[in-house]
């Protein structure tokens, strides 16, 4: 809602009382390239060491199911899954602190 308390909007569809929400950005590995979101339920994807279009494709694949030629990893965020597509080096903890020659990352609604 506004300052003003109008356009109320439901953010949830939980039907019991949700209590102390996490404002926190979703971490997402180091890069600037944002690619745009997929019809597919795919948004905020963002690549590293390859092309927009390259990424977009490992990404659709991905949600169909099919192999990419990239290790996947995905993390549940409470109905959306943070999913990485990578190959190559990996910072220290697997925590992508530097970016892998290739990655895709994005939001999945799953």
């Amino acid at each position: 809602m506004t300052a003003a308390g109008l356009d109320l909007a439901t953010l949830t569809d939980y039907a019991g009382r949700d209590e102390s929400p996490d404002w926190q950005p979703i971490p997402a590995p180091a890069t600037r390239r944002r690619c745009g979101d997929l019809p597919a339920g795919i948004r905020d994807m963002r690549a590293a060491g390859m092309a927009c279009r390259a990424a977009r494709r490992a990404a659709r694949r991905w949600a169909r199911g099919r192999r990419t030629g990239l290790r996947a990893t995905a993390t549940d965020l409470g109905g959306t899954e943070r999913v990485i597509l990578a190959r190559g080096r990996r910072g220290p903890d697997d925590d992508y602190a530097r970016p892998p020659r290739k990655l895709v990352a994005f939001l999945s609604e799953r």
